[in-house]
């Protein structure tokens, strides 16, 4: 089991029981919205999104509910 470390304001707090496998990285959670990182880092600063890192791993990662959530923003925008 891998633990990560949270990125809130720019520190990095140790998470306990967060899981790479439970993550996507920055740029898989872009491909898998089909949107562009800017966009994407929009969408996790207007819902405070934390993100993660892991040691020995340079990418940050956020939790896959997280990205579901952004997921259900895009889809409610898009229907409109």
């Amino acid at each position: 089991m891998v633990l990560g470390i949270s990125i809130e304001r720019g520190i990095y707090l140790p998470v306990n029981n967060v899981m790479k496998s439970e993550c996507f990285s920055i740029d898989e959670a872009a491909d898998y919205l089909n949107i562009k990182r800017p966009e994407l880092y929009s969408h996790l600063n207007l819902l405070n999104v934390g993100r993660h890192r892991f040691p020995k791993d340079r990418k940050t990662y956020i939790l896959k509910d997280d990205v579901e959530r952004i997921k259900e923003l895009l889809d409610q925008s898009s229907s409109r």
